[in-house]
C-alpha cells in the first residue's frame, strides 16, 4: 500500500515558522504504523510573500491525501480560500483545520464551509495521531475525542479532550530533527496553561492548569537553537514569562550561558505587576529585547 501523504500548512510571516506543527509530526511519528505508512511534511508559506494560486500549484505538484492547516486570527481567511480552492481541484483530499481561531467553533465552520473535513479542538497531539489511524483504517473516527466533523451530511461534535497531563510525553521537535531553526525566528515553549482565566482568552477559559515541559528537555531545546550562528532571534510562547520569579532565574540562566553568538529574545508577553529591578536585570540576563503587557481586567 502507497504512503498516505500529508501535508501540514502554516501561513506565517516571513522567516517565522509554526511549532504547533512540528510537535504534532513529532508526536504523530512516536507511533510505528504512522511512521511506516505516511510521509508527512511540514510547510511554511510566508502570508504576503505568496499568492493563494501559488500555493495550491505547490501542493498540486506535492499530491498530498490529506492537508492539516494550522489556524490563528492572521492567516484563517487565507487558510479558507486555499482550502476551498484545493478541494475543489481535488475533491479526494480529506481538509482538516486545527488552532485557537477555529477550534472552539469548529461545528460553526463546517457548517459554513462545505469543503472541511475535521476541525480540530484544543491541543491536538494526540487527536491530530488517533485521526491518521482512522485514516489508515485502523480506527473509528466516532471514538477520537476533540474533533468535530462531517458524516452523510451531518455534522457531528465529539466531546472534548482533556489537555495533555504529561508534556514530556511530546517529544521536542527540535531534538528529533523535525525543525531545523535556521536563520529563523525561532519558537520556545517551556509550559502550557496559565495562571489567569480571563474570560475573552483561549488560554484562560480552555487551559487554564498549568502543566510543564521537563527544565532538562527545555535547557537541551535552548542548547540546540543558541548552537546555530545564524539564529538572531528567539522568542517564548508561554502565557506569562515572568509569573514566578524562581522560574524566570532558572529559564534566564539557561539562555545566558547557552547564548555564545549573542541572539536576542525578541518577544516575552508579561504581567507589569510582577515587574521590579531584580526581574528587569533577569530579563536583560535572558537577552530579552521587547516586552508585551496588556491589561488583564479594567473598571
Amino acid at each position: 500500500m502507497p504512503k498516505k501523504k500529508i501535508a501540514l500548512i502554516s501561513y506565517n510571516w516571513a522567516n517565522h515558522f509554526s511549532l504547533a506543527l512540528g510537535y504534532l509530526k513529532a508526536y504523530a511519528l512516536q507511533d510505528h504504523s504512522i511512521r511506516q505508512n505516511t510521509d508527512i511534511e511540514i510547510i511554511d508559506f510566508d502570508t504576503e510573500g505568496l499568492n493563494v494560486q501559488q500555493v495550491i500549484y505547490y501542493l498540486s505538484q506535492r499530491k498530498p491525501n490529506i492537508v492539516g492547516f494550522s489556524c490563528y486570527c492572521w492567516n484563517v481567511e487565507k487558510v479558507l480560500d486555499t482550502a476551498r480552492i484545493l478541494k475543489t481541484i481535488h475533491p479526494d483530499i480529506k481538509i482538516v483545520l486545527g488552532g485557537p481561531e477555529v477550534g472552539p467553533i469548529g461545528a460553526k465552520y463546517l457548517r459554513e464551509h462545505s469543503f472541511l473535513d475535521v476541525v480540530i479542538k484544543g491541543e491536538g497531539e494526540i487527536t491530530f495521531s488517533e485521526l491518521l489511524e482512522y485514516y489508515l483504517g485502523q480506527a473509528g473516527i466516532e471514538e477520537i475525542a476533540g474533533i468535530t466533523y462531517r458524516s452523510n451530511g451531518q455534522v457531528i461534535e465529539n466531546p472534548d479532550r482533556p489537555p495533555i497531563e504529561n508534556l514530556s510525553e511530546i517529544p521536542s521537535p527540535y531534538l528529533e530533527g523535525i525543525l531545523i531553526p535556521r536563520d529563523k525566528v525561532t519558537y520556545i515553549e517551556t509550559y502550557r496553561g496559565c495562571i489567569f482565566k480571563c474570560h475573552y482568552c483561549f488560554e484562560g477559559k480552555n487551559l487554564p492548569k498549568l502543566r510543564f515541559f521537563p527544565d532538562e528537555r527545555v535547557k537541551k531545546e535552548i542548547d540546540f537553537i543558541m548552537s546555530h550562528p545564524e539564529i538572531k532571534t528567539f522568542h517564548f510562547v508561554d502565557t506569562v514569562f515572568n509569573f514566578r520569579k524562581d522560574r524566570l532565574e532558572k529559564i534566564a540562566g539557561m539562555i545566558a550561558s547557552a547564548n555564545r553568538y549573542g541572539a536576542e529574545l525578541r518577544t516575552v508577553e508579561i504581567i507589569a505587576e510582577f515587574v521590579d529591578k531584580e526581574t528587569v536585570e533577569l530579563f536583560k540576563k535572558a537577552h530579552v529585547r521587547s516586552i508585551e503587557t496588556g491589561p488583564q481586567t479594567v473598571n
